[in-house]
């Protein structure tokens, strides 16, 4: 699940940290305050709110893995049939602001201190250019196996979904921004898959979510995904 982070971190200082590969899988919070008592950072408000934050993240996602025990992307019918769960999939971060506002370095100390096995990183550019491979190699095979005629009935986006679950449930994007309307029209379905597959995203983002994808084509159809973003 998904929630924007309530601070202004468009205020924050950027403070250049040497990172020192010993430091993987310390906590967010516990990285930050020895780089601000050894002088790399300069402590700051903001910042210490949306650390907490991410803190509490990576606690509440300790040993996490999407959709049961095995972390196997559920069955058409183990979704029909499954018991509800007792315990509720933790929301992802959503942090926005301006350029050079510190964002990036705090969501890599969450990725860096949290333990899920199963985890990706990724500018979210690429992510979305890894998605459309996915996308078209499978439809080419659905197509080779079943037929052109058939393809309309066939999930492509929601296997690609799958298919990513499969290989993470954590998502930590960097640069979260929406310009091409080829993204722009995929996005609500392949995430709401991703969602509902117990998979956790984490973003950073220079814009709100209300103001993605802004004066884009046809953004009308884009809206829902805001929705989703929300939502989740």
């Amino acid at each position: 699940m998904w929630r924007n982070v309530r601070v202004d971190v468009g205020r924050l200082h950027l403070v250049r940290a040497r990172w020192n590969s010993q430091q993987a899988n310390i906590s967010p919070l516990a990285r930050y305050n020895e780089l601000v008592r050894i002088g790399e950072l300069r402590r700051d408000e903001h910042q210490q709110s949306i650390i907490e934050q991410l803190d509490s993240l990576c606690t509440r996602l300790h040993s996490y893995q999407a959709n049961g025990q095995d972390g196997a992307p559920l069955s058409f019918l183990s979704k029909m049939f499954a018991a509800p769960s007792s315990k509720a999939t933790p929301r992802g971060l959503y942090l926005h602001g301006s350029v050079g506002t510190g964002k990036t370095m705090l969501m890599d100390m969450f990725y860096d201190g949290v333990h899920v096995s199963k985890k990706r990183r990724a500018h979210f550019g690429a992510f979305m250019v890894d998605v459309h491979k996915r996308f078209k190699a499978v439809k080419d095979e659905f197509i080779q196996s079943s037929g052109e005629d058939r393809i309309r009935t066939f999930n492509a986006l929601g296997q690609v979904a799958d298919g990513i679950t499969e290989e993470a449930h954590l998502l930590c994007f960097d640069e979260f921004q929406v310009t091409d309307i080829s993204n722009a029209m995929i996005l609500r379905g392949l995430f709401t898959r991703l969602f509902e597959n117990g998979v956790i995203v984490v973003a950073t983002s220079n814009r709100r979510p209300d103001d993605l994808y802004m004066n884009g084509l046809q953004r009308a159809s884009f809206l829902p995904f805001i929705g989703v973003l929300k939502v989740w």
